[in-house]
């Protein structure tokens, strides 16, 4: 039985999708984190966790972690959930000991290089917001609101630079130059990019190393929690559109992708799509993928060995996802009220695939509901002592 380490935040929704993936295509699953009470940790599909400092850190003592997991167990495959880890991973894969299932490290880092993207996703017919780097000129010029993200989430600069640098939607020129400073202060090159409000959609794709899409997956998200750079809070799958692939296929080639990747679109109404982000690791709806009979992360496997994709490689339109506390929060965010977004959010469950929830695996759902109830109590007990 094949061995793979999942790279895992702590918290990780993405991990756990990941694990009870490749677990149910037959792979035995290790969780590498900080932490030993992961969300994963508590499922059945993982085998063991694994001490693993995130690279925020440094990443000599995160690649000397990861790779003494690989030699002890024989790991022979390693996967991130987040783009630090990422970046990290592509960065010093061959300190690592097993394999890391990416192009070389010039192209990951081009394809999540906002702009070198958004110069791609133009040259194949891809709509993407107007992008440019945020500098005082440029600022001067920009109209509002906007966003400023960086250009990588994770530069890898020095150590201890946080794991994520921050994007904000901006509606001045102030607030413009301030939240660039801010990227740059954390090591950073910011950019400013044009807002696009509308429909959010996203097509997830498994690339072999000609960029030809051997697995994929086609969802609209009605919710995002936080509602402005968030993830989805709830999806449904939708009929892969042919045409659409067609241009991934061209972008994926033209960048030399090889491997998992969900990319981002949103469209304004009567708009075209526009492609906002392009994430390259395990992801927060990744278990949607299960629940629609398409095992991504097995086909990321396969692809990554050299092996023909198994199984369904399309998802089926119609499924649904659901991230409970996500739905809920991004409800009385939305203005609507507790027992109505309650009430509304457990009327999705009841059809959906979950983040957490399997009544097959209850251990993570299980964690996560007694952690939340630790935290109001540890609030009701700060409040009455306060009173």
């Amino acid at each position: 039985m094949p061995t793979a380490l999942i790279i895992d935040h702590g918290a990780s929704r993405a991990a756990l999708a990941g694990a009870r993936a490749l677990a149910a295509a037959g792979w035995r699953v290790h969780i590498g984190s900080p932490s030993p009470a992961t969300i994963a940790s508590a499922s059945r599909s993982v085998a063991r966790v694994r001490h693993v400092p995130g690279p925020e850190g440094g990443l000599d003592p995160f690649v000397a972690a990861v790779a003494g997991a690989v030699a002890e167990d024989g790991v022979e495959l390693v996967l991130p959930s987040d783009d630090h880890q990422l970046l990290g991973l592509s960065m010093r894969r061959a300190d690592v000991g097993a394999l890391v299932p990416y192009a070389p490290h010039d192209v990951v880092v081009r394809a999540t290089d906002k702009l070198e993207l958004h110069g791609a996703a133009e040259r194949v017919g891809l709509g993407s917001p107007s992008t440019a780097e945020a500098t005082d000129e440029e600022i001067a010029r920009w109209s509002w609101p906007a966003m400023v993200k960086p250009r990588l989430h994770f530069p890898m600069v020095r150590q201890d630079a946080p794991a994520h640098l921050p994007v904000r939607r901006v509606s001045s020129r102030e607030h413009a130059l301030e939240a660039a400073a801010e990227i740059r202060r954390a090591g950073g090159e910011p950019l400013i990019q044009e807002p696009i409000d509308g429909a959010h959609m996203s097509v997830t794709a498994v690339a072999d190393s000609g960029g030809r899409v051997a697995a994929c997956l086609q969802q609209c998200t009605p919710r995002l929690y936080p509602a402005t750079a968030g993830i989805s809070a709830r999806a449904y799958t939708l009929p892969v559109d042919a045409q659409l692939l067609g241009k991934i296929e061209r972008l994926l080639a033209e960048l030399g992708w090889m491997g998992l990747v969900q990319l981002q679109f949103r469209a304004r109404r009567g708009d075209a799509l526009r492609l906002i982000d392009f994430n390259g690791r395990l992801y927060g709806s990744l278990a949607l993928g299960l629940h629609a009979g398409v095992n991504l992360p097995a086909a990321w496997a396969d692809v990554a060995r050299g092996r023909p994709v198994t199984g369904q490689v399309r998802g089926r339109a119609g499924a649904r996802y659901q991230w409970f506390e996500g739905d809920v929060r991004g409800a009385l965010d939305e203005g609507v009220g507790v027992p109505r977004s309650v009430a509304g959010a457990l009327a999705f469950a009841a059809r959906s695939g979950h983040s957490m929830w399997d009544p097959r695996d209850p251990g993570p759902a299980m964690r996560v509901t007694l952690d939340i109830a630790r935290r109001a109590a540890r609030r009701r007990r700060g409040a009455r002592s306060s009173g």
